[in-house]
């Protein structure tokens, strides 16, 4: 079986009991120079240079800068390679380290010399990032050089492949120091520099212009994984806000293709479909002809989709759970694998912290443990904040999808529900289903994964805290357990004021609504006083459920925040009464277990008081979706008269103001007075 230790103790000559030896003899060992400060930036520099190795419209004349820079890069190919060369002579028992080390940077500095060809007529100094990869790489040339002096060998005149070799290695001092000037030296033109990370017409990944037009750009589209992860493709649109220009609301990007309203409530539709036939597979998204891209057609009003259907009836017995399982569901539940990943790195923390402070405090420890502890703990926190991100950002994107359909679902059916159906519900209501119901619904997809990781990360911290301090963690999780069932008052208080609360905004919305279209009668009557209290009368009672919401959420913070600082004190109290000794380390890592701990036990009550309230929100909107369509054909027939000068025609029509499928049927008395029953009526083309 492959073992990397071998492959360290092989290439860099050391003892099998530590390998990768960071410090050796007072100084950073060869090893670790060369690897991780020698091949590692060389290998950046290389890899980030060639994503500029691509054509590009170019200017007529060049600056001096890019010239310098372009022959630095030149000589320290020839140094490396007389360095590579002379390694070879020698035959040094670190020779396979050195001749590594020095291909990667040969490798390195010629594709950056190519990169210098192509950007020297940009008009710019180049990304800032090139002079960042070149600086990384100082620190490699200062200790090797430092090495170098403190060997005397180099020094006696009768080595003279040492005295050369030592001389090539100073030498690469003059180029970095001409490279570092060269940079700053004035170009053609002080434009920002930008990557064309969206181009979606297989333009230059290099922009000809110093502002390019971001009016015309998609987010995301076209960009690469590294612009993805570290947000690259805002930067052009963060330029132009730094200059002031985003003043319209064409200045920003499109969206992008999957996320557009159009393509997202097409493929609702389509799942919608499906779930009505009872299908499985009918909706898969990869299916979807996806629009072109943005075009300047779009901007000026003019562009059409070609994709246009016929608006779906949503008048069947569909649950809109199962729909939106269906659309998003694939999508969804495949970045829990980005939480559960995110969520074990996070308990690496405390366990490599918890090492680490064990390496100090004992003596005589090698430094490499010490330095793989802390690189451990950078590594894993930087990691976890970077899956946490993603998974967050692209949560969002679900979410938004989610809250596109969900409007245009209900504002669809507000347009061709039945009036006799519609006057169950006021236009207060429709609009709370497509602003406060909503809300809810898609905050259930930030609330789902937490449903199941809270669990899992106070499992595993509680286990953790077990194998620190035994069952003294018992003292401190006994009062965090107490609360819980205060928290569930707390949260089940909150619910019901949140259910009057909308009931009440419900009541104020229809309100305003009908005020605002009886404004006129109103001022004409001078009924503004009457109409002032009713709306302050509706307005109190939904703002005192609202102020009972704010307490219970103050006294569910107030008493979570101060939990941490508890548990410690009983869970240390605990661990010295039983006869046991605290050290730095089962502090240190204690608290950050506590910690840790303490997010489960604060957010779970809310993360399940947002599912709950989703539900409830889910189930109003599916009332409304249920109501029955306008059957146009009860009251348009597709056959023409038979004469043809008959313009309307009624026969044996029935006009009420409820519909037979109304939940309060009238009896045959009331019937009879608000129903008007075979009635005809016949209009001849001409007549008035």
């Amino acid at each position: 079986m492959w073992d990397p230790a071998e492959l360290l103790v092989g290439l860099c000559h050391t003892d099998h009991k530590e390998p990768f030896p960071v410090w050796q003899n007072g100084t950073v060992s060869p090893c670790f120079n060369q690897l991780v400060l020698g091949v590692l930036p060389h290998s950046g520099m290389a890899i980030w240079s060639a994503c500029y190795l691509t054509r590009c419209s170019l200017l007529q004349t060049s600056s001096w800068g890019w010239r310098l820079r372009q022959a630095s890069a030149l000589l320290l190919v020839l140094l490396f390679s007389g360095d590579m060369v002379l390694t070879g002579l020698l035959h040094q028992g670190d020779v396979y380290l050195d001749v590594l080390a020095d291909g990667c940077a040969i490798l390195a500095w010629l594709v950056h010399f190519s990169t210098a060809t192509v950007l020297q007529r940009s008009g710019t100094r180049g990304p800032p990032t090139l002079l960042l990869l070149v600086l990384l790489c100082v620190p490699n040339l200062v200790l090797t050089l430092v090495s170098y002096v403190s060997c005397q060998e180099n020094f006696n005149l009768s080595e003279s492949l040492r005295v050369t070799r030592f001389a090539l290695v100073s030498a690469r001092t003059l180029p970095l120091v001409v490279y570092l000037l060269a940079f700053a030296f004035p170009c053609i033109g002080d434009a920002p520099y930008a990557l064309h990370i969206n181009t979606v017409d297989g333009s230059s990944l290099i922009l000809a212009s110093s502002h390019p037009d971001t009016g015309e750009m998609v987010a995301e589209d076209g960009s690469g994984c590294v612009s993805r992860l570290l947000y690259l493709w805002l930067n052009p649109l963060l330029r132009r806000g730094r200059r002031g220009d985003l003043g319209r609301p064409r200045d920003v990007y499109h969206l992008p293709q999957k996320l557009r309203s159009s393509v997202v409530c097409r493929h609702f539709r389509r799942c919608w479909a499906a779930s009505r036939r009872g299908e499985a597979a009918a909706c898969d998204g990869r299916r979807d002809q996806w629009p072109g891209p943005v075009s300047r057609n779009l901007l000026n009003g003019t562009w059409t989709s070609p994709h246009q259907e016929e608006p779906l009836e949503l008048d069947s017995e569909v649950g809109l759970l199962r729909v939106l399982h269906k659309a998003l569901g694939r999508r969804y539940y495949v970045l829990g694998v980005l939480k559960l990943v995110g969520n074990m790195l996070g308990f690496a923390g405390p366990l490599l912290l918890s090492s680490l402070v064990g390496f100090m405090e004992e003596a005589g420890a090698p430094v490499g443990r010490g330095a793989w502890c802390a690189a451990g703990l950078f590594a894993s926190t930087l990691l976890s904040a970077v899956l946490r991100n993603v998974f967050v950002f692209e949560v969002s994107k679900v979410a938004l999808s989610a809250r596109a359909s969900l409007v245009s679902a209900i504002y669809g059916k507000a347009l061709r529900v039945s009036g006799s159906s519609l006057a169950r519900c006021t236009l207060g209501e429709v609009v709370n289903y497509m602003s406060t119901d909503t809300d809810r619904v898609v905050n259930f997809f930030n609330s789902f994964h937490e449903l199941w990781s809270l669990p899992f990360q106070f499992s595993i911290a509680l286990y953790l805290l077990y194998l620190q301090v035994g069952v003294a963690f018992l003292g401190g999780l006994g009062v965090a357990l107490l609360l819980v069932p205060l928290n569930k008052v707390l949260a089940s208080r909150i619910l019901d004021n949140n259910k009057h609360m909308l009931g009440y905004k419900d009541s104020r919305v229809k309100l305003m609504t009908e005020i605002l279209f009886g404004i006129r009668v109103i001022k004409f009557y001078n009924w503004e006083g009457h109409f002032t209290q009713k709306v302050t009368e509706c307005r109190r009672r939904e703002l005192a459920h609202l102020k009972a919401i704010k307490y219970l959420d103050a006294v569910c913070v107030y008493t979570w925040a101060a939990l941490p600082v508890v548990i410690s004190i009983l869970t240390f109290v605990t661990y010295v009464l039983l006869g046991n000794q605290l050290t730095a380390a089962k502090v240190f890592t204690t608290l950050a277990l506590v910690g840790m701990l303490i997010l489960p036990l604060n957010c779970f009550p809310w993360v399940l008081n947002g599912i709950l309230e989703a539900k409830v929100s889910l189930e109003r909107i599916q009332r409304f979706l249920k109501l029955s369509n306008q059957d146009l054909n009860a009251y348009y027939s597709q056959v023409s008269p038979e004469d043809v000068q008959t313009s309307v025609l009624l026969s044996q029509g029935t006009f009420s103001w409820q519909g037979n499928d109304g939940p309060d049927k009238p009896d045959s008395e009331t019937r009879a007075a608000t129903v008007l029953s075979s009635s005809s009526l016949w209009v001849l083309l001409g007549f008035t």
